[in-house]
């Protein structure tokens, strides 16, 4: 007797039974996840060497957490993605397992310090793939969300048909106004015999119904929230006082750039490592720096300190 897995019975049943919501690997959601991703590597600002595809590096970097380098006979000095294998005495990785078509079919098992470096994005060699699956999805939900409430909140008409041909007499009718035309004609047998309209307004308090500005206030709040996460600065527009407290912008800041500049210090220390031991010259530095944007800020509170708010 012939069985299946999960993955297949999920995939046959999806045909005929769908689920209700569809948030995560839908259009929606991945048009989300392009755009956090490039919100997520445009924190720092990279020199690479000659011949070194950005867009390659960046991928390898943010998705899976870390690029190995190392010199390839036939290539040089290279960036490639591989597989951590192996474990020292303190737990860390000890290989890299390299696989690509272009080696000609060779896999190349390489020692960490010996013959290749690792580049980190995070001390625990994880990438932000999940942070911004995460937020991508939530955003994704949100968008659905506005566009469910933006159809329930239309104008609908219910008509009273006595029979199918009719029914579909007033199926044309709407169409016909729905796309734009200056005039509809009707038969008068569409009306009821006292001469009144067939039809009615379905759901006459659309304000009630309609709560799209609140659905934008969230996407903003969620976005907010996961530039706070990457080192973005922002200016909490979607909740915003008239006026803050000095010490609400300053731990507002210190939340903002902590885990960036722990991301920062890690790519720093594998750069030098990197550097020294192949003679190369990347560079990585803050396209805004937080200490320039702290020293704005504190020049405008000096300007608008009154009792002690900016």
């Amino acid at each position: 007797m012939e069985t299946y897995d999960y993955d297949f019975l999920n995939a046959f049943n999806a045909r005929h039974t769908p689920s209700a919501v569809h948030v995560c690997d839908n259009m929606v959601s991945g048009f989300f996840r392009k755009y956090l991703f490039q919100k997520a590597v445009s924190v720092f600002k990279w020199t690479l060497p000659d011949g070194w595809p950005l867009d390659y590096f960046l991928y390898v970097l943010y998705v899976a957490g870390y690029v190995c380098i190392y010199r390839e006979n036939a290539y040089g000095v290279i960036p490639q993605f591989g597989t951590l294998a192996g474990y020292n005495i303190y737990y860390q990785p000890r290989e890299v397992l390299i696989a690509n078509q272009a080696l000609k079919g060779v896999n190349r098992q390489l020692t960490i310090g010996r013959d290749v470096e690792v580049l980190k994005l995070t001390p625990y060699y994880y990438g932000v793939a999940d942070l911004i699956n995460f937020y991508a999805d939530s955003m994704a939900a949100t968008w659905e969300s506005l566009g469910m409430n933006l159809t329930n909140t239309k104008l609908a008409y219910v008509f009273a048909a006595p029979d199918k041909t009719k029914a579909e007499s007033f199926k044309k009718l709407y169409d016909t106004i729905q796309r734009g035309d200056p005039a509809a004609f009707y038969d008068k047998s569409l009306l009821n015999d006292d001469g009144s309209p067939a039809w009615m307004p379905f759901q006459q308090n659309l304000k009630q119904t309609f709560i799209g500005l609140e659905l934008f206030e969230a996407l903003t709040k969620i976005e907010n929230k996961f530039d706070a996460e990457i080192g973005l600065p922002n200016n909490n527009s979607a909740d915003k006082k008239e006026r803050l407290i000095v010490d609400e912008v300053n731990a507002n800041n210190v939340s903002t750039y902590a885990k960036a500049e722990l991301w920062f210090d890690t790519i720093q220390q594998g750069i030098e490592t990197i550097n020294e031991k192949f003679g190369i010259n990347i560079s990585c530095n803050w396209r805004h720096d937080p200490a320039d944007l702290t020293e704005k800020e504190g020049n405008d509170d000096d300007n608008d300190v009154d009792n002690g708010s900016v």
